[in-house]
């Protein structure tokens, strides 16, 4: 960029953070962070903070995530907290992932996945007093995660799927096919070590 007349814009830059952040190239972004505005003139935006953030997360370099999320000019938002309680879980950071959590239950207080991670974090290190009160208060205050969702066409019809979902009145029909084929390939794969047994005598 620098021996072209071409101006980076904040979509450069979001391109090239990215690419530092899935190259692990940890020094390369934060010199860009800086760069951009000082020499390009480019005033780094939510997304441009949330990759920095995500990069330094991913690279374990937690500390240095929060001390970016506390030092920087615009207000964090969930995406960055967010960012930043997932790395927490990632590297077993118990005590930034509360705050993290904290932060995002200020923005999102009805959001139950965002308490869901710091359960997972409890749980993941062994915290069973924490996790207990933290579920507490989130049946208390009605809070749950919401399950995976999944959807399939057939005949130009889409079917939803909802993990845990039990309402469709063919739920018995259901499970009951996916149990006999779960009990067919059971019995392709016994027969198949009974094969690979006998033939490797």
């Amino acid at each position: 960029m620098r021996n072209t007349s071409i101006q980076p814009d904040h979509i450069t830059f979001i391109s090239l953070l990215s690419s530092c952040n899935h190259s692990g190239l940890i020094k390369e972004g934060l010199d860009l962070l800086h760069l951009m505005k000082i020499e390009y003139g480019v005033e780094p935006r939510e997304e441009h903070y949330v990759t920095v953030v995500d990069m330094l997360g991913r690279a374990g370099q937690l500390d240095d995530a929060y001390a970016l999320v506390r030092s920087m000019p615009i207000e964090p938002s969930k995406s960055i907290w967010l960012s930043l309680l997932s790395s927490c879980r990632a590297h077993h950071n118990v005590d930034l992932g509360e705050v993290a959590a904290t932060e995002l239950s200020k923005i999102e207080p009805s959001r139950g996945s965002n308490y869901a991670q710091l359960l997972n974090i409890y749980g993941e290190a062994e915290l069973w007093d924490s996790a207990a009160k933290l579920r507490a208060l989130m049946k208390e205050e009605g809070l749950k995660k919401k399950g995976g969702c999944s959807w399939i066409e057939v005949r130009n019809k889409v079917g939803v799927f909802y993990s845990g979902d039990s309402s469709c009145p063919l739920t018995p029909q259901i499970y009951g096919a996916l149990g006999s084929l779960r009990r067919n390939m059971l019995k392709k794969e016994s027969c198949f070590d009974i094969v690979k047994a006998l033939l490797s005598y």
